[in-house]
């Protein structure tokens, strides 16, 4: 509510211009909206593809240009098999926080800041490309509580240390080497 009245009066964005939606529609860019989410998860596990420009469909990118293919878009229904996946998939995930939000606060805590933080960019209102990797830098502080949180959990079985302690060292080399490769593209 605060983003939008903020961004309705403060910064005079117009809520009826549904020009930058993806495929210039409104229904289309909610149903593809759960795929998005589902792929932002996938980068903060496996950070592969990285890219400034995303394929969404076949023929349609991110940014929408002059020989973007809308059809690829406005064929898509809601029972299509990518998009009914991901919303289980996030349904599964919203199940899972409400049936343990008592015995493990910490893990809701880290998935509801993800999806909270995300939902700015979550194209209720435009606000540039459907898809960039930039809207995760927020989000990925939820990612990294839960990871914290994992391993203290493991910490506390003396015999699964060394491995814990591999695994981390294993993590910050990877996750270092992407970044390191990542900041050649700019």
């Amino acid at each position: 509510v605060t983003f939008v009245t903020t961004r309705v009066f403060l910064i005079g964005a117009e809520l009826s211009r549904g020009g930058n939606y993806i495929a210039q529609s409104f229904y289309h860019t909610m149903i593809e909206m759960p795929k998005m989410f589902v792929w932002y998860i996938w980068l903060l596990f496996v950070p592969w593809k990285l890219s400034y420009i995303h394929t969404i469909e076949k023929g349609f990118e991110t940014y929408m240009a002059p020989y973007t293919h809308f059809e690829s878009i406005l064929s898509k229904s809601f029972f299509n098999a990518d998009i009914l996946s991901s919303i289980i998939i996030l349904a599964a995930i919203l199940v899972f926080i409400i049936i343990w939000r008592r015995k493990w606060p910490l893990i809701t805590l880290s998935v509801l800041w993800f999806f909270i933080s995300m939902l700015p960019v979550s194209y209720l209102i435009p606000v540039g490309p459907a898809l960039s990797e930039r809207y995760l830098y927020l989000s990925s502080i939820g990612f990294v509580i839960l990871v914290c949180f994992l391993f203290t959990r493991l910490w506390k079985y003396v015999r699964w240390r060394t491995l814990i302690i591999v695994f981390i060292l294993g993590l910050v080399i990877f996750y270092g080497a992407r970044t390191y490769l990542r900041n050649f593209d700019w």
